[in-house]
């Protein structure tokens, strides 16, 4: 018996050093391959293609608003016009590490009073909006009222990257429900497949269902990364949550669809400060209006109007995204994500 769980547990060491061998081999080429993605960008970036709204579109003006009132009457037109889709992003200063992920977070908390949002922009046609929350006493509560019309108006779209993130952190902060949202990757991912591979991992175990292996779920799986898990005893011990996310990073589609690259060297700045830098207000427009560009590229391929839009439009509701025009009310996941 004991040789017999000595056997066992030298399998088991065999078998973590490979995986642990195969992590670090994949850390490597990550590394490199970022390597040499940088590279390309420093290059391009030193020829002068930076992504610039002024210079994509010298009709372009860029409205700084550091008022409630200011932001009101510039807003309103919008919100009369109720256009069909907007660019929306929002900036905000360094946290506490325990308020950078603020899902589900009790508006009374302690952790809620400490999330804040700094700057929301908002770009439609040729103007790009920047709403300085910061700059009047708004990053935590009385968010302007026309402003949050917009945001929870559900028949205006919401377009942004990765928008789970900064939806949630608006419920934290302003108790704001952030509706009809669209995730640019997920436009991209679906829209032009060949240019952005949607990746599939197991959130299942493999006990828990005896027809798993014969299951249709199993066709939907990168197979080799599937049973490389398979083959480390950690998977069978303590099955991985983890699910993988698609969204790609604005300035990847900012490369391929514009072909210029989006810099993002002011990312940290303190968006708190009561005025704000030309750079910081530059940055600031770029994103949106680069936001804007794409979803407007991608939305006039052909393929745009075949894909259903409850693959990358939901609800943000308390902190989660929900279907929309779904009753009851169902918890909307990306096509990666499994129950």
């Amino acid at each position: 018996m004991l040789d017999a769980t000595q056997g066992i547990l030298g399998l088991c060491s065999s078998s973590n050093g490979r995986h642990h061998k195969s992590k670090r081999r994949r850390r490597h080429t990550l590394k490199k391959a970022n390597e040499r993605w940088q590279h390309i960008l420093d290059t391009i970036q030193s020829k002068g293609r930076t992504y610039s709204a002024s210079a994509l579109d010298p009709g372009v003006s860029i409205l700084l608003l550091e008022s409630s009132e200011d932001a009101d009457a510039a807003l309103q037109p919008l919100l009369d016009e109720s256009p069909a889709f907007v660019a929306f992003d929002l900036e905000y200063g360094n946290s506490p590490r325990h308020v950078r992920r603020q899902r589900n977070m009790n508006p009374n908390s302690e952790q809620h009073r400490q999330a804040h949002v700094d700057l929301i922009q908002i770009a439609f046609g040729a103007t790009v909006y920047l709403v300085h929350l910061a700059a009047f006493g708004a990053s935590h509560t009385n968010m302007p009222n026309v402003l949050r019309r917009i945001l929870e108006s559900p028949s205006i779209r919401k377009v942004a990257n990765n928008i789970r993130g900064d939806a949630s952190r608006l419920y934290s902060s302003h108790a704001l429900n952030l509706s009809n949202c669209v995730d640019l990757s997920y436009v991209a991912r679906h829209t032009d497949p060949s240019r952005w591979p949607l990746t599939l991992t197991p959130t299942l175990t493999p006990t828990s269902s005896p027809f798993f292996f014969s299951s249709p779920f199993l066709q939907r799986i990168h197979t080799p990364r599937f049973f490389q898990r398979l083959r480390t005893p950690r998977y069978w011990l303590r099955p991985p949550n983890y699910v993988p996310d698609n969204t790609r990073p604005l300035g990847r589609l900012a490369f391929v669809y514009t072909g210029r690259v989006l810099v993002k060297d002011s990312a940290l700045e303190d968006w708190g400060r009561e005025g704000m830098t030309g750079r910081m207000v530059e940055y600031a427009a770029d994103d949106a209006h680069a936001t804007l560009v794409i979803y407007s590229t991608l939305s006039a391929m052909p393929s745009f109007n075949v894909v259903s839009p409850h693959r990358y439009s939901f609800d943000m509701v308390e902190g989660r995204p929900y279907h929309i025009g779904i009753a009851p009310r169902k918890l909307w996941r990306a096509d990666n994500e499994v129950e």
